[in-house]
């Protein structure tokens, strides 16, 4: 069985932009080291993770992985818990849910989060339990409803071809603007609509296929061309040679160069 790994918390409480950015529209660009977990609580703003976009809504958690790269529209107030878990179920079930999940029972949601913030006290072990048990509460409740907002996409013909449609276009501009935004507009559907509806014909959110394939393309062109790191990064897509090394590493647990160097040992090209 699975090993059950607790969560460190480092933060928790009521974050609102009006008091850290007073007079900015946007908040710093970044990207997250530990588990962002947040409700906003109002109707307002944007929120942006990699290449994934959503409107800031109080019936909606966001959920942010370390690693992703992330900023918001402002303004922007939300619940929020902040924590690192490196392994374990809690680990696997966090990085695989969406970005962006609409939930059922908001009520629900605000009890954990203002539990959370009231049990966050240093140096008390009843308190600390509590906290992780909401925890585990709270990614129970994100995990449950994950899964109801796929089942509740109805994956007919039409939706078919409409995910044909996506991955042609995809395919035929991978070096271009693939945003849930782009995609979604020339398939004639909202954002979140769209990203239900791929996620539920594919399998994989927008973000990670469109990733999975320019990163197939880098490697083409790795091993084909001599074009350096940044060239391949920008031919396929990525916004910097930075985050293309970060994300290839990250999928294929490997740096580019010494990937296509163990490819060549290994085929004797």
């Amino acid at each position: 069985m699975e090993s059950i790994v607790l969560p460190h918390i480092v933060s928790a409480g009521i974050y609102n932009s009006r008091v850290a950015y007073k007079g900015v529209k946007f908040s710093r660009k970044r990207t997250a080291k530990l588990f962002e977990i947040e409700l906003p609580v109002q109707n307002s703003g944007k929120s942006y993770i990699d290449n994934e976009s959503h409107p800031v809504q109080n019936d909606t958690i966001v959920c942010v992985k370390p690693g992703q790269f992330r900023y918001s529209r402002l303004p922007y107030m939300c619940y929020f818990i902040h924590f690192v878990v490196t392994d374990g179920i809690l680990y696997d079930i966090l990085m695989h849910l969406p970005n962006f999940i609409s939930i059922k029972d908001k009520t629900g949601y605000i009890d954990l989060f203002k539990a959370i913030d009231e049990h966050n006290k240093p140096g008390s072990k009843a308190d600390e339990l509590m906290i992780q048990s909401c925890i585990f509460n709270l990614v129970y409740m994100m995990n449950n409803d994950a899964a109801s907002q796929v089942q509740s996409v109805n994956t007919n013909s039409n939706n078919k071809q409409i995910i044909e449609t996506a991955i042609k276009f995809i395919d035929e501009n991978i070096s271009g603007d693939l945003t849930l935004n782009t995609v979604s507009e020339k398939v004639s559907l909202s954002p979140v609509y769209f990203h239900k509806l791929f996620k539920a014909s594919t399998g994989v959110t927008l973000h990670d296929y469109v990733e999975e394939r320019r990163i197939k393309q880098a490697v083409d062109f790795l091993i084909s061309t001599n074009m350096t790191l940044t060239e391949v990064a920008y031919e396929c897509g990525f916004s910097s040679q930075s985050y293309f090394s970060y994300a290839f590493k990250r999928r294929m647990k490997d740096t580019p160069r010494s990937y296509v160097k163990n490819i060549y040992k290994k085929y004797d090209l």
